[in-house]
């Protein structure tokens, strides 16, 4: 009881109940499956007002929430409402809002006394007559008693999921609030396993082996319980594990490495036929650096637009998802004194050095572009001026002027901008962006970000680089599910966040901040843990050197599947692909393997939209089957075999992020394939003999509605022949003999064949 009153203390932020509007509450009021299709309503009973002729009842749901749509046409379909009455002699009118996620984006924000964060759902209008107070109306979500499906719950789970339900008892549009409505959703049946180990390990060391029960929507599955086998040559590992409902879905043993060498520990369900492969582990005699995983972009309710209490983000990012490090980065100008003492306090109870590091930072909304601010020690002021103070850049310089301030009195910190909202235009300039990188302090910004939930913001990461500035790329989720380092693609975003390994001595705060600084980091997609070793004559990443010959470069990865091919990119653009693996041009087989990813960059003239990609991939000749999707992240998403010559999909995207699919296509004759997204007016025919003969094939298209922003607004579609039995570990090195200029950068890019990437610091090298 005290911990609901203490969840409900975090979401009155919106307002407290009225007192006379009365009472609501929700049945069945248990455990809800995530995605399950149910029944459930809410009653309420009014309060002193009673509620007059023309009055209603409205209940609304968080933004990022994705429960199912609701309806009143089709009694028979999926998400049929019906409202009742205590009193007999009264009319009422039921008005459903569609969750879809492009009308949310598109119409946001959403005004209304709950804020821009809770959008409404379903509302219930007294056409005729009036209620006395104790009068009740009930709203039945997901009728099933004509024929119905009930409606689906949210995808991803959450300790304490809200409704926020509101009144307009006088009738005069003037909604005030009832209650919340609590339930709990937790994950289902799991649909495969999932192994987590250190990425280095010293021979003969211990170590702790992570597994975990996973349901269809990346949930922890609480209630598995089952026999778990673990295999991996020259380690030594429990045979086997038996996992119990008491473990709530997540079990922990160790192993000891006996051999040098890269590992990947299988974990098997025999009986239930699911299972796992771990990240790849790197075991050596003595190691130069130790590779730590963290977010550093995530928020809580303690942000108006998040869920989820601090202590159980924390906890979810160190038990759930394994961090070794995470900041929740709230939003500066939405922490309450009190706030910012609850946030403190927990971040002081979870951080234990060379366990789990916490750091202190939060988000300012700034403008042009949006910060986040970390200190090095366990607490530091928020020292943001106002919107209101300066325009543009002005407001920035003074930031990092008190930030420099705070430094000459010992406490250290450094900012990183992220890159969601950097498309805004100039208001005069067309085609001039009004967040590209107007202003930058190499000393106290040593990184951007460059994924997260938000998108992928590759291209704007490259042009501070190109300014010459020393920035390192990080991965982060942005996530405000409270699930940070292993977030959900639910209603609000579009993909799975990223990650940011750092190449660090301990796993300390001192520590990492050091290798932050130094930038020997580098970001990574998906919640990937793909190792990247990536160096100049033998200086790391983040490095910035002097060198008079030529710039031999030494690349490592160890993937998390099949690499597809690894960039060197000299001074932003590709300098040298990397093959793993027998990558043939010619194939003897009646089948081919082929790769088909668009992206689409819709991030543009402040636009905050989707881009629904409705298309298909056909053959004339043959036939050609659908292998796997590849990154459809988000529940809506799909892709299908529509008949022996087609595959046909409906995804969304934004901000770059990448979809595609594998398919196997016959050689018959003079096979061609044809690629269709209808809505982005793209159309190609291209033979496959042409796949087979290129590595790779590229095209671009620009959006004719954003053609102003050139790059920022386009979609890239590309195509390439694949071996599956790429490796996934590679060493490779290349020479630079003709750098070029007396300054140059370059970095790493890893692509696996299933969309995952990673994106290294780069080399700085003075010729």
């Amino acid at each position: 009881m005290q911990y609901l009153e203490e969840i409900k203390r975090s979401f009155y932020r919106w307002g407290i109940p009225h007192p006379d509007c009365g009472t609501a509450t929700i049945f069945p009021s248990g455990k809800v499956i995530a995605g399950e299709k149910g029944t459930w309503k809410i009653l309420y009973q009014t309060g002193l007002r009673g509620m007059k002729a023309g009055g209603s009842l409205r209940v609304r749901k968080h933004l990022i929430s994705d429960w199912g749509d609701l309806q009143t046409q089709n009694p028979r379909g999926s998400g049929f409402v019906e409202a009742g009455c205590s009193r007999g002699a009264v009319k009422l009118k039921v008005k459903t809002w569609s969750r879809n996620v492009i009308d949310l984006v598109n119409s946001w924000p959403c005004p209304g006394p709950a804020g821009i964060y809770y959008v409404p759902w379903v509302q219930v209008t007294l056409i005729k007559g009036f209620l006395k107070p104790g009068d009740t109306l009930t709203l039945i979500l997901g009728q099933t008693k004509w024929g119905g499906e009930g409606v689906s719950a949210q995808t991803y789970a959450e300790s304490n999921f809200n409704f926020l339900v509101e009144a307009d008892c006088e009738g005069t549009g003037n909604f005030l609030k009832v209650d919340d409505v609590f339930l709990e959703i937790v994950g289902g049946a799991a649909k495969k396993l999932l192994v987590q180990t250190p990425s280095f390990v010293r021979q003969g060391q211990e170590f702790t082996v992570i597994i975990k029960a996973e349901d269809k929507y990346r949930n922890i599955s609480p209630k598995y319980s089952g026999k778990i086998f673990l295999r991996a040559s020259n380690l030594i590992l429990p045979g086997s594990i038996a996992m119990t409902s008491s473990n709530a879905g997540i079990y922990r043993t160790t192993g000891i490495a006996r051999r040098c060498g890269v590992f990947r520990i299988t974990a098997i369900d025999k009986k239930r036929g699911i299972k796992g492969l771990g990240n790849p582990m790197v075991v050596e005699k003595k190691l130069r650096y130790s590779l730590y995983w963290g977010d550093l972009h995530s928020h809580s309710a303690l942000s108006f637009d998040g869920r989820n209490l601090p202590e159980n983000v924390l906890k979810y990012a160190r038990d759930v998802a394994g961090l070794d490090f995470v900041s929740l980065t709230e939003h500066e100008q939405e922490i309450s004194p009190k706030d910012l003492d609850s946030y403190l306090k927990a971040n002081e109870r979870f951080h234990q050095e060379g366990k789990f590091v916490t750091f202190f930072g939060y988000e300012w909304k700034g403008s042009p572009v949006d910060y986040n601010i970390y200190y090095l020690q366990d607490k530091g002021p928020l020292v943001t001026p106002k919107l209101s103070l300066k325009p543009g850049w002005a407001r920035e310089k003074i930031v990092l002027e008190n930030l420099r301030d705070l430094k000459k009195q010992g406490i250290e910190a450094i900012i990183v901008p992220h890159g969601h909202r950097t498309p805004r235009l100039k208001p005069t300039g067309k085609g001039e962006l009004l967040a590209d990188w107007g202003y930058h302090d190499g000393e106290m910004e040593p990184a951007a970000e460059i994924w997260s939930n938000q998108g992928i913001f590759e291209e704007w990461y490259k042009r501070g680089l190109s300014r010459g500035y020393r920035i390192a790329p990080i991965g982060g989720t942005d996530s405000h599910h409270g699930d940070p380092g292993y977030s959900h693609a639910g209603a609000w975003y579009w993909m799975v966040g990223g990650l940011t390994g750092v190449y660090a001595n301990s796993l300390s705060r001192k520590d990492l901040w050091a290798a932050i600084k130094a930038r020997r980091l580098y970001a990574t997609v998906s919640a990937e843990r793909i190792i990247v070793w990536f160096e100049i004559n033998g200086y790391p990443m983040g490095s910035e050197i002097t060198i008079s010959g030529p710039a031999r470069i030494l690349a490592t990865v160890h993937g998390t599947g099949p690499i597809h091919r690894v960039e060197v990119e000299k001074n932003g653009k590709t300098a040298y692909i990397h093959w793993p693996g027998k990558q043939s041009r010619k194939s003897e087989k009646p089948d081919v393997r082929v790769r088909v990813v668009w992206s689409s960059d819709r991030n543009g003239g402040n636009i905050r939209r989707f881009m629904p990609e409705e298309g298909r991939l056909r053959t004339n000749r043959g036939s050609l089957s659908l292998i796997r999707p590849i990154c459809f992240d988000n529940p809506r998403e799909f892709a299908e075999q529509l008949n022996r010559q087609c595959v046909r999909w409906y995804s969304l995207s934004r901000g770059g992020n990448v979809r595609g699919v594998i398919v196997d296509v016959s050689q018959a004759g003079d096979c061609c394939l044809y690629f269709a997204i209808p809505a982005a007016h793209v159309s190609l025919t291209i033979p496959l003999r042409d796949v087979i003969s290129h590595r790779i094939l590229r095209w671009e298209y620009q959006f004719a509605e954003l053609s102003h922003l050139g790059k920022l607004a386009k979609l890239t579609v590309e195509m390439s022949l694949i071996d599956e039995a790429a490796f996934w570990d590679t060493t490779f090195t290349w020479e630079d003999k003709n750098k070029g200029g007396t300054f140059n950068y370059y970095c790493l890019k890893v692509i696996q064949v299933d969309g995952n990437m990673a994106y290294s610091s780069p080399i700085f090298v003075n010729g």
